[in-house]
């Protein structure tokens, strides 16, 4: 289960499908994260240049939880940069589980 929070934003479904699909594809069905949580920000820079972030709290079922943070020009690209790491954190759990059974 994916939720969203937005600061001073106003929402967007298409984002939110968007990352809750590319999620769903990178997790599978045997997956043991419970819920991910996504915050989404913007703030200017000292060149008053519109920086997108996007944090990503993700909790397991055994109650542990991992926050990951990319800012970019939009949320679509800061989550496209956090898309090899998530990856490769869903693969390597997914080993990690075959390994111990």
């Amino acid at each position: 289960m994916v939720h969203f929070n937005y600061n001073h934003l106003t929402r967007s479904k298409k984002l939110e499908e968007f990352i809750t699909d590319s999620l769903e594809e990178l997790m599978g069905d045997e997956s043991h994260i419970s819920t991910i949580y996504c915050f989404l920000s913007r703030t200017f820079d000292n060149r008053d240049k519109l920086i997108s972030t996007l944090k990503m709290q993700i909790r397991l079922k055994s109650n542990d939880s991992v926050v990951i943070e990319q800012s970019g020009n939009n949320f679509k690209n800061a989550f496209k940069t956090l898309k090899p790491e998530l990856a490769f954190m869903f693969n390597e759990e997914q080993r990690q589980i075959v390994a111990s059974a």
